[in-house]
């Protein structure tokens, strides 16, 4: 197989890159495939833009599946824990969270896309999460994104030397 290109790492992509090996070194995962039919699911979409004028305020396909989502784990609660086990004691506990925080990806500017937490999500309305994701996509369109990056860099090596990660 030939190598058609190869891009370095800019500090964005070295950050999501970091943060998801270490998640995947250190959060269990599963996965799973289902191919679902969701013709429906687009009509109702439609359904509830029928009357939007104003296109900030239309509800995007994405938005709805946050919702389903945020439904989901309200209904399952087992879902939207933490659970810490301890090795070396054989000892474990599963944390239960009132709020519902979702990551999502974003296209900056710039064309890169990035991962941004949406927070306490399971307590809004349709509407409140369209509102919440426009004034996210708002603030990153009006800020440097790269300083924006140099400070999770180093938030993140900081809080890693303080585990005493050092490598």
């Amino acid at each position: 197989m030939a190598l058609i290109k190869e891009e370095i790492f800019g500090i964005a992509r070295k950050i999501v890159s970091n943060m998801t090996s270490e998640s995947w070194e250190n959060i269990p995962h599963a996965t799973m495939t289902y191919d679902a039919d969701v013709t429906e699911l687009f009509k109702e979409c439609k359904k509830l833009n029928a009357d939007c004028t104003d296109k900030s305020k239309k509800i995007t396909i994405n938005t709805v599946m946050i919702k389903i989502l945020c439904e989901g784990l309200k209904a399952a609660p087992k879902m939207n824990t933490h659970l810490v086990f301890n090795r070396k004691l054989v000892r474990g506990t599963l944390k239960y969270f009132d709020h519902i925080d979702v990551s999502m990806p974003m296209i900056l500017p710039s064309g890169e896309m990035m991962t941004v937490n949406m927070h306490d999500m399971g307590n809004k309305t349709l509407s409140e999460m369209t509102a919440a994701i426009n004034d996210t996509a708002r603030r990153a369109k009006n800020s440097n994104m790269e300083e924006v990056m140099f400070e999770v860099s180093l938030d993140n090596t900081l809080t890693g030397l303080k585990q005493g990660k050092i490598l």
